[in-house]
């Protein structure tokens, strides 16, 4: 009885760890994505560390990110909206609804704005 049992055990195991091993470079595939992505489309206005320093982020009054008291006051589902439909008409800040998926948004919004430290480049 315990060589059959071990015998399901051991596989079954097995293919857990795998799960989670492929489950885990996925997520860590999607961030590095998003951080690309971040680098493509946001860091004119954002800037490279969220801060909006930079010429087109003060002319566009870019959100600095790296603010602690405009990401204590912004709520997730705001900026995710943002980021689904612009801002502005698309004047201030355009739509990503064709190139992100709404929880691609807040996935972005969770792992590169709530985590933008002044002067650390997103990478």
């Amino acid at each position: 009885m315990r060589k059959s049992l071990s015998a399901v055990i051991i596989p079954v195991f097995v293919i857990l760890s795998l799960i989670c091993i492929v489950t885990s470079q996925a997520q860590d595939t999607g961030k590095k994505d998003l951080k690309q992505f971040y680098k493509n489309n946001c860091v004119k206005c954002h800037g490279t560390d969220g801060s909006a320093l930079g010429e087109d982020g003060k002319k566009l009054k870019g959100e600095d990110f790296t603010d602690l008291n405009w990401r204590k006051e912004t709520e997730d589902k705001k900026m995710v909206n943002a980021i689904m439909k612009g801002i502005f008409f698309g004047f201030a800040m355009p739509s990503y609804k064709d190139k992100l998926t709404k929880d691609e948004a807040q996935l972005m919004v969770k792992e590169i704005v709530r985590k933008s430290e002044k002067g650390k480049v997103i990478e």
